[in-house]
């Protein structure tokens, strides 16, 4: 799993990277506090959400990914956006809007092969 830790809200799980949200401490708490079976449920359940998420993305006849590159990806990232441009490829149209020159991508990007 990635670095994002569950945030509970009432009933609802949330994901976040900021390790300075109110609830990230008390989610990492929680989740250091949790039994290996937990660990696994509760990684198949976030795993779940991203995959029903890029499929909703998949499905969208116009996706617009707008300042893209202001920060480089990581292994997530990276694997997320290939994972959404290759379901997307040939079926749906998609613009990338970016600040950062097309020949400095492969920095933001940190990964040749993918690049």
């Amino acid at each position: 799993m990635s670095k994002r830790a569950p945030q509970h809200y009432g009933d609802k799980l949330t994901l976040t990277s900021d390790p300075n949200s109110p609830l990230y401490a008390q989610a990492v708490t929680e989740i250091n506090q949790m039994s290996e079976p937990e660990l696994a449920a509760l990684e198949r359940f976030a795993q779940s959400i991203i995959a029903a998420r890029l499929r909703n993305l998949a499905g969208v006849q116009l996706l617009i990914l707008d300042d893209w590159g202001l920060e480089p990806l990581d292994a997530g990232a990276r694997h997320d956006l290939y994972e959404i441009l290759e379901e997307r490829y040939g079926r749906r149209s998609t613009i990338l809007t970016s600040q950062i020159p097309v020949d400095k991508w492969h920095a933001v990007i940190g990964e040749p092969t993918t690049s």
